[in-house]
């Protein structure tokens, strides 16, 4: 049960930026006729003096059968049997539905499934992002298949020993990855795991040297490229296929000319897979629920005293805790209602009659609460909050001849 000061339109606190789904309860007759009492116990608390002090007085909805309220609260009657004064009871003298007098919502609306019932209120809507988003992602790569270019291909470049003889030790040849890492390859002793090569006997042997280290997967590079020979050429094709890698070569030769190069290229990334588009194809999802139908509810607000200062101290709360107006608001499980106190206030008391019968102040206050239904309470077979889904696409099925000749159509 909701709090009765709650009010779905309450946002978060501030630095608490968190949505949180809350429920909806149905507004029923019961529950103005709790907030009316509600608002007559808590609200006013009113309290008359009696011979125990100034304490609170009690509020009894409609006047319990007798039996039932001396077993449950014996405290509300004396040694006698007798209600004890001053007391309050309230009860609910009429309900009338007049189209005249409604709140914020003015007109009708039919179910669309033309049953004759009420329609629908739509009180929010949201929208369903991963379903938005499937739809978006299909139209783009629908879209990207039309957007022509070459398939996904690896950058490769070459690297030519031309003169082994002047290749002098600290002669690098430095290659960047797709990914954007360099990496060198040092002319030394032979070793793939330090990324060095020795360059001797000839410009084939040196090459293949240089293709050994650069192809290890223990080496600096890892597994970033793959080398081949063919004699003093050795080619090397970027692992990671893609534009990125079009990179260049750097070459560090301190003697005469012992190394050539072609940087990398003719690496791809292929069509589009993503056309920026426009998406159209929104899911949205509506909260509904049964139209309010506004009713007036009268309450008849009876108090009851032995004396008139008690009296006085109970009536003046109905007439002065409004100010110069005569209506005031009520919550109850987030729904808000508002009432009315009737200007005339009648009185009536047996000071007058000088027989023994117990003396005896009464008034009497009627309220009109301005109040709403949603939904048909517990005889309702529709629920109270509906989410539906717009429609987004429509599809048809479209039908062709079968191929002449092809027997194998039918077949999984």
């Amino acid at each position: 049960m909701l709090p009765d000061n709650f009010d779905f339109a309450m946002l978060p606190p501030p630095g608490d930026y968190n949505l949180y789904e809350i429920g909806m309860l149905a507004s029923t007759i019961e529950n103005i006729d709790f907030s009316i009492t509600s608002w007559l116990k808590e609200d006013l608390n009113l309290s008359a003096t009696s011979n125990h002090g100034f304490s609170s007085v009690p509020v009894l909805w409609q006047a319990p059968e007798r039996a039932y309220q001396v077993k449950h609260n014996k405290a509300l009657r004396d040694d006698a049997g007798a209600l004890k004064l001053p007391i309050i009871s309230i009860e609910r003298t009429g309900i009338t539905k007049d189209p005249n007098r409604k709140g914020a919502f003015q007109a009708n609306y039919y179910s669309k499934n033309r049953n004759g019932r009420s329609g629908r209120l739509v009180i929010a809507r949201r929208i369903v992002e991963d379903k938005t988003r499937n739809y978006a992602v299909v139209g783009n790569t629908r879209r990207a298949n039309y957007t022509g270019g070459v398939g996904l291909a690896a950058a490769t470049a070459t690297i030519t020993i031309t003169d082994f003889s002047e290749l002098n030790a600290g002669d690098k040849v430095n290659l960047v990855a797709t990914d954007g890492t360099d990496y060198n390859f040092t002319q030394g002793d032979q070793s793939s795991v330090n990324g060095t090569w020795e360059a001797t006997t000839s410009n084939a042997v040196t090459a293949t040297n240089l293709m050994n280290v650069i192809n290890t997967s223990s080496g600096p590079a890892g597994t970033r490229f793959t080398a081949t020979v063919d004699g003093a050429v050795i080619t090397v094709t970027q692992s990671s296929a893609g534009s990125a890698g079009n990179t260049a070569i750097t070459i560090t030769d301190s003697g005469g000319a012992g190394l050539s190069k072609t940087n990398f290229g003719g690496g791809t990334s292929g069509p589009q897979r993503y056309y920026p588009r426009v998406n159209k194809k929104i899911v949205v999802q509506s909260l509904s629920i049964p139209i309010p139908v506004y009713v007036n509810i009268d309450y008849k607000i009876i108090i009851k005293s032995e004396y008139q200062q008690q009296m006085n101290e109970l009536v003046a709360p109905f007439i002065a805790r409004t100010g110069q107006i005569n209506a005031f608001t009520m919550k109850r499980n987030g729904h808000l209602y508002e009432g009315f106190i009737d200007q005339g206030f009648t009185h009536n008391n047996n000071v007058a009659n000088l027989n023994e019968e117990l003396r005896l102040y009464s008034s009497e206050i009627t309220i009109r609460v301005l109040g709403y239904l949603i939904g048909e309470g517990e005889n309702d077979d529709r629920p109270l909050v509906r989410i539906d889904e717009n429609v987004v696409e429509y599809l048809f099925p479209s039908e062709s001849p079968v191929p002449e000749g092809d027997e194998n159509l039918f077949l999984p």
